[in-house]
C-alpha cells in the first residue's frame, strides 16, 4: 500500500473513538465500544412497524441502555458479547442512551458470550444530564445529575 491510501486509511480509524461506558455523554458520535449484554428488558413497538429492543450493557467501568433494532435485537440475547462500530449517544426524556449504527454506516458484531469483567455501576442511563456553559471556554457542555 503507499503512503497516500495507508494516510487516508488511518485518517478513517481515527475517526471512531473508543470510549468507555463511563467516558459517554451525550451527542457523542462516531463511538467504537465493545460490551457485555446484561439484562434484555421489554421490546418497544414503533407506530412505523419497527421494534426497539433495549438491553442494559455493561464494560468494566459502567453501563448504559442499549438500543437495538428489528432483527438485530431479536437476535441478541444476554451474555452476548458485542462490539458496535459508529455508534452515537443521545437523550431521551434528560436520559442518555446509546444506539448502534444503521446497516451500512456502522457494524454490530457479536464478539463471544459470557467472559468479560464487567460492572452495573455507574449506570449512565440513571443520570438526568442538562446543559451548563462551560466557564472557561463558554460553550454549552452536559453535565450530570443524580
Amino acid at each position: 500500500m503507499n503512503n497516500n491510501k495507508q494516510k487516508n486509511v488511518n485518517i478513517l480509524i481515527d475517526k471512531n473513538e473508543k470510549k468507555s461506558i463511563v467516558q459517554l455523554v451525550p451527542n457523542d458520535k462516531n463511538l467504537n465500544l465493545t460490551f457485555l449484554l446484561v439484562e434484555k428488558k421489554h421490546p418497544v413497538r414503533l407506530k412505523r412497524d419497527s421494534v426497539i429492543y433495549p438491553f442494559l450493557v455493561a464494560d468494566n467501568t459502567g453501563s448504559i441502555v442499549c438500543n437495538f433494532f428489528d432483527e438485530i435485537g431479536e437476535q441478541l440475547k444476554e451474555s452476548d458479547i458485542i462490539n458496535v462500530q459508529n455508534a452515537y449517544a443521545s437523550l431521551y426524556k434528560n436520559q442518555m442512551s446509546l444506539y448502534p449504527a444503521k446497516a451500512g454506516v456502522g457494524k454490530t458484531m457479536k464478539v463471544g458470550e459470557f467472559f468479560m469483567l464487567y460492572n452495573t455501576e455507574p449506570n449512565m442511563s440513571s443520570f438526568v444530564w442538562k446543559v451548563e456553559k462551560d466557564e472557561k471556554t463558554g460553550l454549552d457542555v452536559f453535565v450530570k445529575e443524580k
